[in-house]
């Protein structure tokens, strides 16, 4: 499940889908995974440069592996709160252009949406590795507080903001290493890995 010979990063085109590997928030545009297990979830963000409000569509157009023929598999918009079986239709959205992460989520169970855990897992970060910019969209739940830790759980950044679904934070004078981020919503608090290069 983790990065591996099968696994390509994330290519910047002017329109990209891509995956999110585990909680890292590294973007890739090719994930493979280990043996199918029905209770996966694989967190999916969504890309455009294009200067429009414009519709797209996710289709399934093939299937390959014994344990998927005959299985339904299910899109989640994280934002909307939709869910599309793609294995019956295909999904239509719209988008601005911008930076999506963790827009979708792609899973072979059925299940309720509306727990606030999906809305904190729908939480997204980039770029991851950064180098000093910070980038934080939560989709379905507004943001109230970033704090940074680093490996010794210091506290090394902290920021209280007024209700918001997007942060860009200037991380600079934090030194190249590996950090924990708790963000806090309206919702509770999710903790992902940073690295700032």
């Amino acid at each position: 499940d983790g990065l591996d010979a099968g696994d390509t990063n994330y290519l910047d085109t002017t329109i990209s889908l891509y995956s999110h590997l585990d909680d890292t928030n590294k973007f890739l545009t090719i994930q493979s995974l280990e043996e199918f297990n029905q209770e996966d979830k694989v967190l999916l963000g969504f890309n455009t440069v294009v200067e429009a409000s414009l519709e797209y569509t996710i289709d399934l157009t093939q299937v390959e592996g014994a344990d998927l023929t005959d299985r339904s598999i299910y899109l989640i918009d994280n934002l909307l709160g939709v869910i599309t079986d793609l294995t019956e239709e295909s999904y239509v959205f719209r988008a601005n252009p911008g930076q999506q992460p963790g827009r979708f989520t792609l899973q072979f169970e059925r299940e309720t949406l509306s727990t606030a855990q999906s809305e904190l897992e729908a939480i997204g970060m980039y770029p991851n590795p950064t180098d000093g910019l910070l980038n934080i969209i939560s989709p379905r739940t507004p943001i109230t507080q970033v704090v940074i830790y680093d490996l010794q759980g210091r506290e090394v950044y902290k920021q209280q903001m007024e209700v918001t679904n997007q942060v860009s934070l200037n991380i600079d004078n934090l030194q190249s290493s590996l950090y924990m981020v708790q963000i806090s919503s309206e919702n509770g608090q999710i903790t992902r890995r940073l690295i700032k290069q």
